[in-house]
């Protein structure tokens, strides 16, 4: 009796030390799974981390952003709303080139880093307002046109000249001499701001708008690695009977320049479009707010693909 006594004890003691160093009764298991999943991660072996953004190396990291500033006269300002939400997302801008009209924001945007105050200036210059009525559709500019110019740009622009302090910046003209586009990066508004559809004769450069093209390599030669344009006149419908300012040779003149536009913007790496209402047209001087407005839904859109492209 006391020998069976202890065979049982004997082979309780086997069981239970078998038992024991079984891998599924191990009470640690649940954690060696979790330590091993950990050592996988940072040996780079696992590639799905749940709620951690991870970026796609096959994508252009951060590349250097140029901006073209697209023609438009009144329209222009709708590049201020473009530019706003820029800045606010703290997304550098290494070039800006302004074409036309689109060279006041432009011109801002390079020497201050923002736009707010030529925005509030603009909103509030009683001379801009008056430019409605100034007789942009003439053969020639007169003297009096260009010296109102000249004092609209004194009160909406911080600076008539730009100082390239947070932009380079540059503008696109013709010169009759050399017969192609050149451009200025310092002399600004006065020789950039165009005022189609004829100029004065015997200048020796002109405004143009039509050099986007040009503009865009302009843009490269300044440092940028991917060139945006941003577009506040093609979706404009000059044929509406509602655009009665629109005659003559202002109206092929703007019919061409919209062609042009349109099928030299395929170069670019990407175009934003800013949508203008229909009653809205490029004498509005005097609704720079509401065309603010219509350039920061472009802005978020800009934004938007800065971010998921390059991952700005």
């Amino acid at each position: 009796m006391e020998i069976k006594s202890l065979f049982v004890t004997f082979l309780l003691s086997f069981l239970l030390a078998s038992c024991l160093q079984t891998p599924g009764l191990d009470l640690r298991s649940d954690e060696k799974k979790k330590t091993e999943e950990v050592d996988q991660t940072q040996d780079g072996k696992q590639t799905q981390i749940n709620d951690v953004e991870t970026f796609d190396q096959s994508k252009p990291f951060r590349p250097k952003i140029g901006l073209v500033l697209g023609p438009g006269l009144a329209l222009s300002f709708a590049h201020i709303g473009v530019l706003k939400r820029v800045v606010e997302s703290e997304i550098p801008i290494k070039s800006i080139v302004g074409m036309g009209w689109g060279t006041f924001p432009a011109i801002e945007f390079a020497s201050e880093g923002s736009v707010h105050g030529l925005e509030w200036r603009a909103s509030r210059s009683s001379e801009l307002k008056e430019l409605s009525s100034l007789g942009f559709w003439k053969s020639t500019f007169d003297e009096k046109g260009i010296q109102d110019l000249r004092e609209v740009s004194k009160t909406i622009l911080t600076s008539t000249q730009t100082k390239n302090n947070h932009s380079k910046f540059s503008c696109s003209l013709y010169s009759s001499k050399l017969g192609k586009v050149v451009f200025s990066k310092h002399k600004g508004y006065e020789v950039c701001a165009a005022v189609p559809p004829l100029f004065n004769p015997g200048k020796t450069y002109s405004p143009f708008i039509m050099g986007s093209k040009e503009s865009f390599q302009m843009a490269k030669d300044l440092g940028a690695e991917k060139v945006i344009y941003i577009d506040v006149l093609t979706p404009l419908d000059i044929w509406s009977s509602k655009k009665n300012y629109i005659n003559g040779s202002s109206y092929w003149y703007w019919t061409l320049a919209q062609a042009q536009l349109a099928e030299d913007s395929k170069i670019f790496d990407k175009v934003v479009t800013v949508r203008i209402r229909e009653s809205y047209g490029i004498l509005d001087f005097g609704k720079v707010l509401e065309l603010v407005r219509m350039g920061e839904t472009a802005g978020d859109d800009l934004v938007d693909f800065l971010k998921s492209e390059y991952q700005y």
